[in-house]
């Protein structure tokens, strides 16, 4: 909350968040505001904190989630999600710009700071300065509009990890490159659309793949596939409170995956590797893991012998 002080001060936050552009935009600012703050955290717990304090810290912290995990059991997984991606994702991304160029570069990030969802989900578009285009979620004659923006290239990890490996949503979302969705009651029932635009044609060809099975996993036929302009998309319609939806709950897990991404992006930055580089690295480092791997709380597979030699490996062939 110091660091929250001192970047206030410094940068006006509620100058920035009145300034961000949509939805995506204020999630991308509010990721760096607590990326950064936590960075700043971690540093402090492990340069200034004695051993007994880091003890006692670490045993108020377990207490303070479990707490949490209690009192919020009841909400859906996505929306825990979705609250939570700001600190799994902003810290990676803050941790990268640090290693790219100390704390000048995360200053210059709340200057001129990211501005869409995939900045965090994929740090490197952000150093590459990549934005997005535009898409329209075309309505049918007779819905009524209750929501309309941008869906963000989380919203689309989270929904297909919630089905489906969230490797697979993984690969899909990061080809994000824009959006449109819109809420809207039809029929005398609420239902979604969404678009999503694509880096490449492989881009769009792999997110209507997975869509696609995404559709299938769906206990019921109210969630669909479409084509929007061209391009990949879904609609959703709520199909009562009787349907059991067969939710996994792995939505609320899986942010350990985009996260592991965006550190090994940051990882390569301190190895001097450029942006293509750091994607590259990354790419590779977690094609060689399973996602039960990269969710296990141990974290046994980072600490082998074999996961240190594909980090070289990984280094050797991106730069």
């Amino acid at each position: 909350e110091l660091t929250h002080a001192l970047q206030d001060q410094r940068f006006d936050l509620q100058q920035l968040q009145r300034r961000a552009l949509d939805d995506s935009a204020s999630t991308a600012l509010r990721g760096l505001a607590e990326g950064d703050a936590l960075r700043v955290e971690a540093a402090y717990r492990a340069k200034v904190l004695s051993t007994a304090e880091r003890g006692a810290y670490d045993k108020e912290y377990a207490g303070d989630v479990a707490n949490s995990a209690s009192a919020t059991a009841h909400v859906p997984a996505y929306v825990t999600a979705t609250f939570a991606a700001p600190y799994a994702l902003g810290q990676p991304f803050a941790v990268l710009l640090y290693d790219t160029g100390g704390n000048r570069r995360v200053d210059e990030a709340f200057r001129r700071p990211p501005t869409t969802e995939e900045h965090l989900l994929d740090p490197a578009s952000y150093l590459l300065g990549e934005r997005s285009r535009s898409v329209d979620v075309r309505l049918h004659d007779g819905a009524h509009l209750l929501d309309h923006g941008p869906f963000g290239a989380t919203s689309w990890y989270l929904v297909l990890a919630e089905r489906l490996d969230p490797k697979v949503a993984l690969e899909a979302a990061l080809g994000w490159n824009g959006d449109d969705f819109a809420a809207v009651v039809e029929g005398g029932r609420t239902c979604v659309r969404a678009a999503f635009v694509g880096d490449t044609q492989r881009d769009e060809d792999q997110m209507s793949s997975a869509l696609a099975g995404w559709a299938a996993a769906m206990p019921i036929d109210d969630a669909k596939a479409i084509e929007v302009d061209g391009h990949p998309g879904l609609v959703s319609c709520d199909p009562g409170a009787s349907v059991d939806l067969g939710l996994t709950g792995r939505s609320a897990r899986s942010l350990a995956l985009p996260s592991l991404w965006g550190y090994l992006e940051a990882d390569g930055s301190s190895r001097s590797l450029l942006p293509a580089g750091d994607r590259c690295y990354a790419t590779k480092v977690v094609a060689g893991l399973t996602y039960a791997q990269v969710a296990d709380p141990a974290g046994a597979a980072f600490t082998s012998d074999a996961f240190q030699q594909r980090l070289s490996d990984a280094l050797s062939a991106c730069r």
